[in-house]
Order: structure tokens, then sequence, then C-alpha cells
């Protein structure tokens, strides 16, 4: 499974790749908006965005993202204490975008990063032998 993490702190999204790649997702780090956009984003199952990013919003970016590929899953991140407005903004199946508060337990993250798109390979894990 491919994720896609959108983040203008170049530690924390280090961190990220660092935790999600050693848990079998591969994973691709941008800094901005605009680089977001020239992913391939076809191959991508979960977009992860920082909600302000140098060259725009990252609720913004969703809308975008949604736009071009309305099957994304997206998940947001925060460091401000105020109020992210989504404004209905939801992914396709109707599920709110949800918004992790930094900081942030890295467990929680990962947690919701699962909940959004499953353990990478757990199809073939779980299936049992006959």
């Amino acid at each position: 499974m491919r994720v896609a993490i959108v983040e203008d702190d170049d530690m924390v999204g280090d961190i990220l790749k660092t935790m999600l790649e050693q848990h079998g997702f591969e994973v691709s780090v941008v800094t901005n908006a605009s680089a977001a956009l020239q992913l391939q984003i076809s191959n991508i199952h979960l977009f992860v965005c920082d909600v302000h990013l140098p060259d725009g919003m990252g609720v913004a970016l969703c809308r975008q993202l949604l736009a071009r590929k309305p099957e994304s899953k997206l998940m947001l991140m925060s460091g401000s204490t105020a109020v992210v407005e989504v404004d209905g903004l939801t992914m396709k199946d109707g599920e709110e975008i949800p918004i992790l508060r930094k900081p942030f337990l890295l467990s929680s993250f990962l947690e919701q990063v699962f909940n959004l798109c499953g353990k990478p390979g757990s199809d073939e894990q779980n299936r049992q032998v006959s």
C-alpha cells in the first residue's frame, strides 16, 4: 500500500515515513501542496496532509485530491489550536476525514492509518490454509 505524506516539517515527515515503512507501507513525502499534486495519485491509497502548508491549506488540497481521485483516503494533521473547518468535506464513502492534533502519539497515527486503509499484506496473513 502506498501513502503520501504532505508535511512541511522535514523531521515530522521523516519520522512518519520511517514508521510506516517499518509496517510495510511504501511512502512518499512532499513538503507542499504543489508537489503533492505532481505525484502519481492513482497509485496512492492514503494522503496524510498537514493543514497549514507553505503554498496553501491542507483542506483545499484534500478537495483537489478528491476531485481527481474520488476514492482517495485522507487524513489531516494540525498543530494549530484553532478549529479546522472542513465544511462537510467527506471521503467517497461518506466517512469524515480524521484530523490528528499535533503533537500526537505515533501509535495513534498508526492506528488511524490502519483504520483507513488496513495493514499491508493483512489479506494474505489472515487467510486460512485448507
